[in-house]
């Protein structure tokens, strides 16, 4: 039974993390876009 609970522990944090990852991925890659645009001028 605390192997299963582990698991699908490791499954939400695996999850959690990667959705993490991509909400924060956004706006960095927004700010590179920027930052681009900028150079140019």
């Amino acid at each position: 039974m605390k192997k299963i609970f582990a698991l699908i522990n490791i499954l939400l944090l695996g999850v959690l993390s990667s959705c993490f990852l991509k909400y924060e991925g956004e706006p960095i890659e927004e700010k590179v876009h920027v930052d681009n645009l900028t150079e140019y001028d």
